[in-house]
C-alpha cells in the first residue's frame, strides 16, 4: 500500500518520442502507464477500505520482473504460499460475507 510510479523524465519521453515516433500510440502508453497504474492502485485501496475486496499483499521487497536467480525466485514464491496459507482462514471468512 502507498506505492506509486513515477512520471518518467521529460528526457525519458523525448527519448520515447524521438525512438518510436512512428508508433504515437505507444509513445502514450508509455508516458501516461504511470498515472494508469496510481489510479489502479488508488481504486484497490479504497475498495479494500470500503470492504469489497480481499487484498493479498508481499510481506517482503518484490522481486524484479527480469530476475534470473532461482534461489531469490524460489524464496519469494515461497513468501507467497506461506502467506497465503496464513491469509486462507481470513479469505474464507470474508467470502463467507
Amino acid at each position: 500500500p502507498g506505492y506509486r510510479k513515477k512520471m518518467p523524465s521529460k528526457a525519458a519521453v523525448k527519448v520515447y518520442r524521438r525512438a518510436y515516433r512512428n508508433y504515437p500510440n505507444l509513445v502514450r502508453s508509455v508516458v501516461l502507464r504511470n498515472a494508469v497504474y496510481n489510479r489502479t492502485l488508488d481504486l484497490i485501496e479504497r475498495l479494500e477500505d470500503e470492504g469489497k475486496i480481499f487484498v493479498i499483499r508481499p510481506l517482503i521487497p518484490t522481486v524484479s520482473r527480469l530476475e534470473k536467480d532461482y534461489d531469490v525466485l524460489l524464496h519469494f514464491y515461497e513468501h507467497g504460499y506461506r502467506l497465503m496459507k496464513k491469509e486462507y482462514d481470513a479469505l474464507q471468512k470474508y467470502m463467507e460475507q
